[in-house]
């Protein structure tokens, strides 16, 4: 999950001489931050359509929403989430498995599966591990300088309204 939260300091600000302006700048900040989850949440989709991960079912990349801003005290809230219900398996996408693992027939005849291009028939088998295929870690990383940019703007802008 991408978290966006940023906090204030009320004593700060109204001695900064900016109290009236601050209503101003917290509407601008709500709406860079939900801007800049949308820009994230479409990022993160190209990534599981085939950038970094094959699109099959689609699930995970539905699994993909924004978290809207919203205040909360003192603080502003918002951003994105993904590989919650039944894309429960992002996560591992995202981290990666650094064992191996069995996997066990439980309701069927046997597992299916292809192994250097032939197909396998078995009871059980045993996954080597998987590595780590980033989507949400590594589109944060890509968007972190964009993302200040846009909240800097969003004060930049609610402080000299009005002048």
């Amino acid at each position: 999950m991408l978290s966006v939260k940023l906090k204030w300091d009320w004593e700060a600000i109204k001695a900064a001489g900016f109290a009236d302006k601050l209503d101003r700048v917290l509407l601008l900040l709500i709406e860079k931050i939900d801007e800049a989850s949308n820009q994230f949440r479409d990022r993160v989709e190209e990534k599981l359509s085939g950038e970094v991960l094959e699109r099959r079912s689609g699930k995970l990349a539905d699994s993909v929403n924004i978290i809207p801003a919203v205040q909360d005290g003192t603080a502003i809230v918002g951003g994105v989430t993904a590989a919650g219900g039944e894309a429960f398996y992002g996560i591992f996408q995202e981290l990666g498995v650094e064992h191996p693992w069995e996997i066990m027939v439980v309701d069927m005849k046997a597992l299916h599966f292809l192994a250097e291009g032939k197909s396998i028939f078995s009871r059980h088998a045993r996954h080597p591990g998987l590595p780590a295929r980033s989507y949400m870690e590594s589109t944060a990383e890509e968007e972190h300088d964009l993302i200040l940019d846009m909240m800097a703007s969003a004060v930049q802008e609610g402080l000299l309204s009005g002048e």
